[in-house]
């Protein structure tokens, strides 16, 4: 296996996350650029629309805006789903490809965007009834995703799932959490303020009012977007395998199907 599997401590699955992010640099960027770069055309199409102003594109443009809530929902799913996958294939000691962690999801984008639909769904109220509910139910429900992709399954089991996963652990999911939102919005606030700064250097204090400043800063999120979205899911799939190896002795039912599949091969070399 490429990766020792047994229990990790907090810093060791920080560690790795950021190993795995580092050796497969260009795997998880291009997971995550793929289907946002796709969302980013679309965003700028619609924004340039918008700069004609004539009624009826316009009214086109608003229509756009419902477009591209569907196809931002999809580009995260594809790129959620995916980085699942990839985790889950470097932490057995597998390689893997962008095509092949895309073809591995095919045919369940459509499970995976209405997951996050409902759980979007759910935080949302939790957030709005009252702050704690809503941070309890992203504790319990942090490794929903990764349990969905790797084991196939649907809203209410992965949900199921990840609270029985987590029961134990919401502490380590909520650093986990901080840790991605602090190097999410670090990334993003840097990038943001180096476009400020180069579009007022060139066009002047006007520059957030024009539309080059809107197609820069769709360039910027793209890029801020396809560097940092997959640190979080890379976390939360490594954190799904610990608690599988913690609870359920993942770490020995690999060392024994491993073994057999030796002993398979062994067998059938001396046949």
């Amino acid at each position: 296996m490429g990766t020792q599997v047994r229990p990790l401590s907090l810093g060791e699955i920080l560690d790795r996350t950021f190993q795995f992010y580092r050796k497969e640099f260009v795997l998880f960027v291009g997971i995550a650029a793929l289907p946002e770069l796709v969302a980013t055309i679309l965003r700028i199409g619609f924004a340039a629309m918008k700069e004609t102003r004539t009624t009826g594109v316009v009214v086109a443009a608003l229509v756009g805006v419902v477009v591209i809530l569907v196809v931002n929902l999809i580009a995260t799913a594809f790129s959620q789903a995916a980085t699942s996958v990839a985790v889950s294939e470097m932490y057995l000691g597998r390689k893997t490809t962008i095509g092949q962690t895309f073809s591995a999801i095919r045919g369940r984008i459509g499970s995976i965007a209405g997951i996050l639909i409902g759980l979007g769904i759910f935080y949302g109220i939790g957030f709005i009834l009252l702050l704690i509910p809503g941070i309890y139910m992203m504790l319990i429900w942090a490794l929903a995703i990764p349990a969905a992709v790797i084991e196939d399954i649907g809203f209410a089991e992965c949900r199921e799932r990840s609270q029985m996963l987590t029961q134990g652990a919401k502490g380590r999911m909520f650093v986990i959490y901080v840790l991605v939102l602090a190097v999410t919005y670090g990334v993003l606030i840097g990038l943001g303020m180096l476009l400020g700064a180069i579009g007022v250097a060139t066009l002047g204090n006007n520059f957030a009012q024009t539309f080059t400043y809107q197609v820069a800063n769709e360039i910027v999120t793209f890029a801020g977007t396809a560097l940092v979205s997959p640190v979080g899911m890379i976390a939360f799939t490594i954190a799904y395998y610990d608690q599988r190896v913690r609870k359920e002795g993942f770490d020995i039912q690999l060392m024994m199907q491993t073994s057999q599949q030796a002993a398979s091969a062994s067998a059938g070399g001396n046949a």
